[in-house]
Parts: structure tokens; C-alpha cells; sequence
């Protein structure tokens, strides 16, 4: 019987695997009128408008939020909504930008720099800049999910990568302090120093762990050698 040969099989699909697995992660940029319908942290309650920017007159403003996980999850989404009154600078309609995740010590705290436990780079899309994007939801989805442990908090959090005209959004947020009681508003202006606010208006997406993928994978490869080798015998 020939035992190699189902080895020999399965090493391309691992290495196919492998290499996928470190092609560098990206954000796919989305935008709808209707709020996501699928989440496990979120807050709906806005009223008033804080401008994500890194724009040559006012300067850099990174923007996000705070949340708590009740359990272990794979974050895979994170949505913000765009201000009724407000219109997206041109400068914001292409612009690059980083969406970073932390882990923070509780619901009022802030990130440390330089701890980011991922960052994941994208392209702004979907947006014209005009009346028409007024109240949109814009949601940003990562190529490579985050796994966040049970009962913590974590912040994600948006930053442009260069100062470029005109290059902000105003999201919308809450009018009130802890509106969503496990987390905050969270900006930076200088990507060291970091305060709270008022919650934004977001939702937080999770997908299946990774371990329960990984464990489908595995089945699927055991299956195979099984498969080989009962033919091999019949061969």
C-alpha cells in the first residue's frame, strides 16, 4: 500500500493554506442606508456629529470606539454611521487609512500606544461626498478577523495614514456619556495620546472562532486520507 501518496496530495493544499494565511490583511470599505443586522455590541443612539480627520487645516483626529465581549469571537466588522447634516471632505473619498484594534482595561480606559493587538490598512470606497451620504452606515470588513477573548474590552479604532485637503467625516455619536455602558468614544490627535467621549454610533460584527474553522479543515484532511487509502487497497 502506498501510504505516501495521500501526503503528497495534501501538502499543496496546506502550503495554498499557509500562504494565504500570510498575505498581508486588508479592510473592505462598505456603505449602505440600512444598519447592520447582525452584531454583538452596538449603540443606535446619535445626535450630534465628531469629525474623523487628518486634513491640512485641522490637523489629525483618530476615531473610534470602545466595547465589551461576553464571549471568546473572531471580530470581523466594524460599522460607523456618517452624520445627517455633514458632508464627507473630497479628500476622504479615496483616502487610505488603518483600522486598529486594542485591548483596553476597562469600559472608560484607553488604548496604550503602540499595543494595537492588529491593524489592518484599506481604501475609503463607496462614498461621493455629497448630500447623498448623509445618514450612511460605513462598514469596514477585514480580510483577516481579529479572535477577541471573553469578558474583555477593546477598542477599534480609524486613523488616515497621510495628511492630505479636505480629508474627514463626520460620524455620528451620542449626546450623552455612556449611552452603551461598556465602552466609549475613543479619538487620539497625535496617535499617542488618547481620551473618551460620548458613544459613537457603531456595531461590532464577530464570524465563528477560528479554532472551529481550523477544526472543519482538519476533518476535511482526515477524510481525505481515508478516502486515498481505501482506494490505494482497492488499486
Amino acid at each position: 500500500m502506498n501510504i505516501m501518496y495521500p501526503i503528497k496530495k495534501i501538502t499543496p493544499l496546506i502550503l495554498l493554506l499557509a500562504s494565504a494565511a500570510s498575505l498581508a490583511a486588508s479592510v473592505v470599505v462598505t456603505t449602505s442606508l440600512d444598519q447592520p443586522t447582525d452584531y454583538f455590541a452596538s449603540n443606535s443612539t446619535g445626535g450630534a456629529g465628531l469629525q474623523w480627520r487628518n486634513d491640512t487645516i485641522n490637523g489629525r483626529r483618530d476615531l473610534g470606539q470602545s466595547f465589551y465581549t461576553d464571549t471568546a469571537l473572531s471580530l470581523s466588522a466594524v460599522t460607523y454611521r456618517i452624520v445627517g447634516d455633514s458632508s464627507v471632505g473630497s479628500g476622504a473619498l479615496n483616502a487610505a487609512f488603518t483600522l486598529s484594534i486594542y485591548e483596553v482595561a476597562s469600559a472608560s480606559a484607553v488604548p496604550t500606544a503602540g499595543t494595537a493587538i492588529s491593524a489592518q490598512s484599506g481604501t475609503m470606497a463607496g462614498l461621493t461626498g455629497t448630500s447623498a451620504d448623509f445618514n450612511k452606515y460605513v462598514t469596514f470588513t477585514m480580510d483577516a478577523p481579529v479572535s477577541l477573548e471573553a469578558e474583555k474590552y477593546y477598542a477599534a479604532i480609524l486613523s488616515f495614514d497621510d495628511q492630505v485637503a479636505n480629508q474627514n467625516i463626520v460620524w455620528s455619536v451620542s449626546t450623552t456619556t455612556a449611552v452603551y455602558p461598556d465602552g466609549r468614544l475613543v479619538l487620539t490627535t497625535d496617535g499617542t495620546t488618547f481620551t473618551t467621549g460620548n458613544d459613537m454610533v457603531f456595531y461590532v460584527t464577530a464570524i465563528p472562532e477560528p479554532s472551529q474553522t481550523a477544526a472543519m479543515i482538519g476533518l476535511l484532511v482526515v477524510g481525505y486520507v481515508v478516502y486515498r487509502r481505501k482506494f490505494n487497497k482497492r488499486s
